[in-house]
């Protein structure tokens, strides 16, 4: 039974249990690479390297895969490191990740991971403030708890950041601050294919003017990039992320996204699309029918998301944490929210044996509860959303 003590302490022991975990790891890879050889933080060596091309002034190398393969051996003190990290984010990406780089690569990697979980716990507050019923304490702890968001931050990615933005702009949103949450938006396009989604969804929904702020934080972006490798290099990086996908079958197991899943499993590019187009379109419905509930589009959209956007890998659905506190802030579907929390640990073991990512049911059913819920709640309540000092249960 779910009882508001239970609610409270199971996921900050499930959270402690991780910090600790994450200590005796860290204890045991100061050198740089963990017992069995891997890289400290897995992917925060691909990372560390970017950040370290804007401190060498040599941000060409972005694109360069040789050099940043010998980048991250470098990072390591090695000179040469078996498998490669690919680099495929946009280069102004390098400029925020370079004062991490400034740091010896242990040091530089337990900074970053404070700044993730720091990110959490400001999603913790924004939610908590804009949702009924829900504790900063006890969103924050079950995101550290949630599988994917754990193998998020104690991995070096960045799924932290992304889920934090969409929170803050949600907190905007339902205070009637477009302009404001239209910076948080923009800055979301750190990753394009999930900020420029989310920024069209919100503004479809009738919150115009999200669009000039989100704008001007594009424009910045974009005079990053100019910076570092010149006006043009968006088609450079584009060239870059094609012939990156042109290898077969990359990252396929650990994807969820449908178009790329459909590729993996040999049912073909077009059906993938086709599957992710139609997820999309549900969504952007359900999101225009709730259009008067900031909450609700923003749960739609992150709930379909890490399904509809291309090349989406496992971790980031952590991005669910936002639609399972708007659904639980109605009251609703807890048990299945608890479900979906202890299912993404159940079933990652799983991980190699399937011929998809186990963590791929946890999506489907997480977005098909989220689309629901605010079907339905678009149905029977309306009105916009008011924000109200959460109750500590």
């Amino acid at each position: 039974m779910l009882t508001a003590w239970r609610i409270r302490t199971y996921p900050r022991a499930v959270a402690l249990a991780v910090g600790l975990g994450w200590l005796v790891v860290l204890a045991l890879s100061w050198g740089g690479t963990t017992p069995q050889g891997a890289p400290l933080g897995g992917d925060w060596v691909v990372f560390h390297a970017a950040g370290a091309q804007v401190l060498e002034g040599t941000p060409e190398r972005l694109l360069d895969p040789a050099a940043m393969q010998a980048a991250q051996a470098a990072a390591l003190g090695r000179t040469t490191l078996p498998g490669y990290h690919a680099w495929v984010y946009p280069p102004y990406l390098a400029v925020v990740l370079a004062p991490f780089a400034a740091l010896p690569f242990a040091w530089s990697y337990v900074a970053y991971t404070v700044a993730m979980v720091a990110a959490l716990g400001v999603t913790g507050v924004a939610l908590a403030r804009t949702l009924p019923r829900l504790h900063a304490g006890t969103i924050a702890a079950a995101a550290v708890g949630f599988y994917p968001l754990t193998r998020a931050v104690v991995g070096g990615q960045n799924t932290p950041v992304t889920l934090a933005l969409a929170a803050v702009a949600l907190a905007l949103l339902a205070r009637g601050r477009d302009g404001a949450a239209g910076v948080a938006l923009g800055l979301m396009a750190f990753k394009p294919h999930f900020g420029l989604p989310v920024l069209a969804v919100v503004a479809l929904t009738g919150r115009w003017r999200v669009l000039p702020t989100a704008a001007l934080v594009g424009a910045g972006w974009y005079l990053l990039g100019a910076a570092l490798l010149g006006p043009r290099w968006p088609a450079a990086w584009l060239h870059a992320v094609r012939a990156f996908r042109s290898q077969a079958d990359v990252n396929g197991a650990q994807l969820v996204s449908l178009s790329t899943v459909a590729e993996h499993v040999g049912l073909g590019t077009a059906a993938g699309a086709v599957a992710a187009g139609l997820v999309g379109l549900v969504a952007i419905a359900a999101a225009y029918r709730a259009r008067r509930r900031p909450e609700l589009v923003l749960a739609v959209v992150l709930a379909a998301l890490p399904l509809a956007a291309p090349h989406v890998q496992y971790y980031d659905l952590g991005l669910l944490v936002l639609p399972a506190a708007v659904v639980a802030a109605a009251g609703r579907w807890h048990g299945a929210i608890v479900g979906v929390w202890v299912a993404s640990w159940a079933l990652a073991p799983l991980q190699g044996a399937l011929p998809v990512h186990p963590l791929l049911a946890v999506a489907l059913v997480a977005a098909a509860v989220t689309l629901h819920v605010a079907w339905d709640a678009a149905r029977t309540r309306d009105g916009v959303s008011t924000p109200r000092s959460p109750s500590r249960p």
